[in-house]
């Protein structure tokens, strides 16, 4: 459950929106945007349920998953993006959840994962994700974003069923 929630809901809500947009990708549509801090205080929750990974003492899918996560929303780590969100300014209000990140950054699997080149000319994650992908993203979203009314009264997970003129309230486009 755990797994799926971070590989699926939270990736959509953060990467999706922040990070692949800068790569020419489209976003996926704000249904999976407006659930960003919704997913994260979840996923809060949980890391403050174990201890020191979210199912205990071992460290399972989801705390791989959460890592992989946290490195991917990195990839625009440096201060020359201009970017409404990213999950490096936002990290210390998840305290138990970050806690889980520097656990897994700490063992030796992701580490050398991290730091692998595969073969001659590769680049490994790390500097990849140390130079924003070698300079290759945008430094800013592109046009035709959306935004959002953060503090409407209709659920994340409902916006998507909600009236036509309700919805519009939500999910409108913006050129930006």
């Amino acid at each position: 459950e755990k797994a799926t929630f971070i590989s699926g809901v939270v990736y959509r809500a953060t990467m999706y929106q922040y990070v692949y947009p800068l790569m020419g990708l489209m976003t996926e549509c704000q249904y999976d945007a407006c659930k960003r801090d919704f997913s994260l205080q979840i996923v809060e929750d949980w890391a403050k349920e174990g201890s020191p990974y979210f199912m205990g003492t071992e460290p399972s899918f989801a705390d791989f998953y959460w890592y992989s996560l946290w490195l991917g929303n990195n990839w625009v780590q440096n201060d020359d993006f201009d970017l409404p969100w990213r999950h490096m300014d936002v990290i210390e209000k998840y305290p138990a959840s970050k806690k889980i990140i520097e656990a897994v950054a700490e063992l030796d699997g992701p580490k050398t994962v991290f730091s692998l080149v595969i073969g001659e000319g590769d680049a490994s994650a790390e500097l990849i994700s140390s130079t924003g992908f070698f300079g290759l993203l945008s430094k800013k979203l592109p046009g035709n974003a959306r935004k959002f009314n953060w503090s409407g009264d209709v659920h994340p997970n409902f916006v998507a069923f909600a009236e036509p003129e309700t919805k519009a309230v939500y999910d409108m486009p913006l050129n930006l």
